[in-house]
């Protein structure tokens, strides 16, 4: 005999199939998601830009002499 849900959504379903026990199940999509929105944020937080490239925009600074960014107005360091 197969539980009947406890709850269910589109994408989860809650079942009870004994009192001692519980079975959630999910897309695997769900998951791939919650871990790939913060791996992508500490990735962009912790990027560097080889030198001579803006290190915000990484617009390339070749032959710029005005100790600022172009494209998004950063400051850049002098080597």
């Amino acid at each position: 005999q197969t539980a009947a849900p406890m709850v269910r959504f589109w994408w989860i379903r809650i079942l009870r199939p004994m009192p001692s026990a519980w079975a959630v199940i999910v897309p695997l999509w769900i998951p791939s998601v919650v871990l790939a929105i913060p791996t992508y944020i500490l990735w962009r937080r912790d990027r560097k830009y080889p030198p001579g490239y803006c290190q915000e925009c990484a617009y390339d600074l070749t032959g710029n002499v005005s100790g600022v960014c172009p494209e998004c107005g950063t400051k850049i360091e002098s080597p």
